[in-house]
């Protein structure tokens, strides 16, 4: 059986990352998320996803340990027995996630032997009712 949302493959189109050179950065992190996805051909199977993922201080005060950008873009193959709803839901919510997951890994091995080691990324979930066609936007503060 085959699923209904298959990875294709993905490519990095930006990364960006900063250390703070104040040994004692251990401030709140900002986190910004943008999905941007495409459906080329509408009567396909192949769906394109962008992930950009922003992270920063977010207290002028307490500088967080890492700075940067991140961004992914990811080919996905849908069932194309699927709804247009259905699909782009699919494709937001689980798309997004697995190129989430990939950014997670990106910046941990990235950071690992930094001058603040590690750094993961808390989690953010995508799904959220009513995906619209065009894109989105998740903002969230954590860790």
């Amino acid at each position: 059986m085959t699923p209904a949302l298959q990875l294709i493959g993905h490519r990095l189109a930006e990364v960006e990352l900063h250390a703070c050179t104040d040994p004692s950065a251990y401030g709140p992190i900002r986190l910004d998320t943008e999905l941007i996805w495409d459906h080329p051909n509408e009567a396909g199977d192949e769906w394109r996803l962008s992930l950009t993922t922003r992270f920063g201080t977010e207290d002028e005060k307490k500088s967080a340990p890492y700075s940067g950008k991140v961004q992914i873009i990811g080919r996905f193959h849908v069932d194309p027995s699927l709804g247009k709803t259905e699909a782009t839901r699919l494709v937001h919510d689980d798309g997004a996630e697995v190129l989430y997951a990939a950014t997670r890994e990106l910046l941990l091995n990235l950071t690992s032997r930094s001058l603040h080691g590690e750094f993961v990324l808390p989690s953010v979930c995508f799904v959220d009712g009513e995906p619209e066609l065009t894109s989105k936007k998740r903002k969230a503060a954590d860790s």
